[in-house]
C-alpha cells in the first residue's frame, strides 16, 4: 500500500447517513487515500457507524446547522494544511484526490484547485436529478474579474493560508442559512480578488448522487437565487459595477431562454423561482446590513 498523501479531506453533512458513508467509502477505494478524512457531522443524533470508522477518518458531531459553519469547523480542526472539500452525497473517482494535489502542486502556492462534478447514474431515481453539476471540460485557469462562478465548494482544494489571507467561508450563506447558497461563489470570488488563480483539472472528477425528488426541484431554485442574491449584494459597490452587471445578466440569461423551454416546464418554472430569488435574496441582505448600520 503506497503511503497516505498529505492531506485532509473535509466532508459536512447532515441527515444523510447512508450517502456519507458511501462517499466516505469511495475515497478510501481511491488510487490515493488521504492522511486524514475529517467528517463534521451536523445531524441531530450521532452517527454511531461513522464514528466508529478507524483512522484515517476523524468524525466530529459538533451540532449546529449550516454548511459554511461546519466547512469552518473543518478547517480549523484539519491536521494538515492541504484541504479538499467533497459534499457528503458524491462518489468520487479513484483518481480524484491524486488529480487534485498534482494540480495544486503544480500551480503554486496562490492558487486554488477545483474539477469537473458529474450525474451519477449508476442508482439514480427515477426522475430524480442532481442539483449543481460541472461539465468536464478542458484544463483551464482562471485570474481575475470573471463575469461566471468557477469554484465548485464540494469538488475543491486550497491551502489553509488562502482561507488565512481571504478570510472563512462566510456563514450568512450556504445551506442551512438564511441565504442558502452561493458560499462557494463567494470564497471563488474572495479567492480571485485578492489575487489567487483558480485551477480547473479535468481529471479531479467525481459523481454527484441522483437523489433528489423531481418534486423539489422548483424549491431548490428558489433557495438557490436566494443566495446568489445574498452573494450579490454582499459585493455590490457604488462605484464599482462589476457585480450589478453580473447580477444582471445572471437575471438576463435565465430569462431569455424561457422562450426556448416551453416545452421543459420545470427547467421554466425553476429559471423563475431562482430569477425571483435573486431579486428576493439581493434585497434581504441589503435590508439586513442597512439595519445594522453598515
Amino acid at each position: 500500500m503506497s503511503a497516505p498523501l498529505e492531506a485532509s479531506v473535509i466532508i459536512c453533512t447532515r441527515d444523510r447517513p447512508r450517502l456519507t458513508r458511501e462517499t466516505v467509502q469511495s475515497i478510501l477505494d481511491g488510487d490515493g487515500v488521504p492522511s486524514e478524512i475529517l467528517v463534521v457531522d451536523q445531524s441531530d443524533e450521532l452517527d454511531q457507524q461513522l464514528a466508529a470508522l478507524p483512522a484515517p477518518v476523524r468524525y466530529l458531531h459538533p451540532g449546529g446547522a449550516g454548511l459554511s459553519i461546519a466547512r469552518n469547523i473543518g478547517v480549523r480542526e484539519a491536521a494538515h494544511d492541504v484541504l479538499v472539500f467533497a459534499d457528503d452525497d458524491v462518489r468520487v473517482s479513484p483518481g480524484w484526490l491524486a488529480a487534485h494535489l498534482r494540480a495544486l502542486d503544480a500551480a503554486g502556492e496562490r492558487a486554488a484547485v477545483t474539477g469537473p462534478v458529474l450525474p451519477d447514474e449508476q442508482d439514480a431515481r427515477p426522475g430524480a436529478f442532481a442539483p449543481s453539476t460541472v461539465a468536464r471540460g478542458e484544463p483551464a485557469v482562471f485570474a481575475g474579474r470573471l463575469r461566471k462562478d468557477v469554484f465548485a465548494g464540494g469538488n475543491s482544494t486550497l491551502r489553509r493560508s488562502a482561507i488565512a489571507e481571504v478570510g472563512e467561508f462566510d456563514p450568512r450563506l450556504g445551506a442551512g442559512a438564511h441565504f442558502p447558497a452561493a458560499d462557494d461563489n463567494d470564497m471563488g470570488y474572495r479567492l480571485l480578488e485578492a489575487g489567487y488563480r483558480i485551477v480547473f483539472e479535468p481529471d479531479a472528477f467525481l459523481y454527484h448522487r441522483v437523489w433528489r425528488p423531481k418534486g423539489h426541484y422548483v424549491r431548490l431554485r428558489w433557495r438557490y437565487g436566494r443566495g446568489k442574491g445574498g452573494f450579490y449584494a454582499k459585493h455590490l459597490r457604488l462605484r464599482d459595477p462589476h457585480m450589478l452587471r453580473r447580477l444582471g445578466a445572471d437575471i438576463g440569461h435565465r430569462l431569455a431562454r424561457l422562450p426556448r423551454a416551453h416545452r421543459a416546464r420545470r427547467q421554466a418554472l425553476g429559471d423563475l423561482a431562482y430569477c425571483a430569488g435573486i431579486v428576493v435574496g439581493t434585497l434581504d441582505w441589503l435590508a439586513r446590513e442597512r439595519a445594522r448600520g453598515r
